[in-house]
């Protein structure tokens, strides 16, 4: 039994044994192992020929970003003042319109026979009036003359005052009815571009049943959902970046428009910021807007003095004539150079390519 026990006791310490001679080899009890910015210096060489530099401080802007989604101010959902079977749809969606032009045409038959009617009931009524007309003047020289009586006038004259009504209601009738034939044409109500067609000849149009939407693009405008700490860092008026991640680039707004109430379910307040007319932004498009809200000194040096070698990003350090490789953590570019997180300090000599 004992001899047993002494077989397998010295089983698991060969094992322990070959285990950490294994971890030794891999270098796992080695401290330099691991890398942090600037604390490992992997290559010294002489710093002869190299153009060099010295690292110093600079006040940089601190900026926050939010994002927002691109909206028209002025948008329309158009639709049909009456009902009636389309015949005819002019634009697409895409397509250019300028106020009052014709985007649908509507039945308009029997638009048409109703003012047609109209116009005949107004033609009888102002016939009428005319003959009432000339039966008052008639009835009211004879009563001059006492050749008519008291009756006789009072019933011409009411006449009259009846036959004139009637035809100013047949008149109403034929301008509500000509308004009703020009609905069979549905206009633009604005210069802009069509967002979308929602109709097609053979459909019936309806009041309220939307036909077509409309927006100008000159009023195009990102809505941003700002924190509320940043509520008194931003006015109307002021100066943001906006940036459109499908252009590529970044554009100049101005906010022209702070929401007075802040979402109680984000924390958040609204701000409308005018977006340039010149660039191709659309409805619905996501966007970003980088607000100043102070400066921070930082270390920055040229992009083309960090070297990437692997996950690593490597400058080389000059001190007393000799270039030493070291790693650092880089943070956000800005127009002049990169931010170094850490890895340097200012003072410190480094080599530029």
């Amino acid at each position: 039994m004992k001899k047993r026990y002494r077989l397998i006791f010295a089983g698991c310490a060969s094992l322990v044994i070959l285990i950490v001679m294994f971890m030794w080899l891999t270098g796992s009890f080695s401290r330099e192992g691991k890398i942090a910015p600037g604390k490992h210096e992997v290559e010294e060489t002489s710093a002869s020929g190299l153009r060099t530099i010295e690292v110093k401080a600079v006040t940089i802007p601190v900026q926050e970003e939010a994002v927002g989604t691109v909206t028209a101010r002025e948008t329309a959902e158009i639709s049909s003042r009456i009902m009636a079977t389309i015949t005819k749809v002019n634009v697409d969606a895409g397509a250019h319109v300028e106020k009052g032009q014709t985007l649908i045409v509507l039945d308009s038959r029997d638009a048409e026979a109703r003012v047609k009617q109209a116009r005949e009931a107004l033609a009888s009524a102002e016939a009428t009036r005319e003959q009432a007309s000339l039966d008052a003047g008639r009835i009211e020289r004879l009563y001059e003359k006492q050749a008519a009586t008291k009756q006789e006038y009072d019933r011409s004259q009411t006449a009259l005052k009846m036959a004139a009504a009637s035809a100013e209601a047949a008149s109403a009738a034929v301008r509500e009815a000509e308004v009703n034939l020009s609905y069979a044409k549905v206009r633009s109500p604005m210069s802009g571009k069509v967002i979308d067609r929602l109709a097609d000849p053979g459909d019936m149009a309806a009041p309220g049943k939307p036909l077509m939407s409309v927006y100008d693009p000159s009023t195009l405008r990102l809505d941003a959902s700002l924190a509320e700490h940043l509520r008194s860092k931003v006015n109307v008026g002021d100066a943001v970046t906006i940036a459109i991640d499908t252009l590529g680039k970044d554009l100049e707004g101005t906010i022209v428009e702070i929401v007075p109430a802040s979402d109680a379910s984000s924390r958040s307040f609204t701000a409308r910021i005018s977006i340039p007319q010149s660039e191709p932004v659309y409805p619905g498009m996501y966007g970003r807007i980088r607000l100043p809200v102070g400066s921070a000194e930082a270390i920055l040096i040229p992009p083309e003095a960090v070297e990437h070698v692997g996950q690593l990003e490597i400058v080389t350090v000059v001190e007393n004539g000799i270039a030493r490789t070291r790693s650092v953590k880089v943070g956000k570019t800005h127009s002049e150079g990169v931010e170094i997180l850490s890895g340097l300090v200012a003072g410190e000599v480094i080599a530029v390519p």
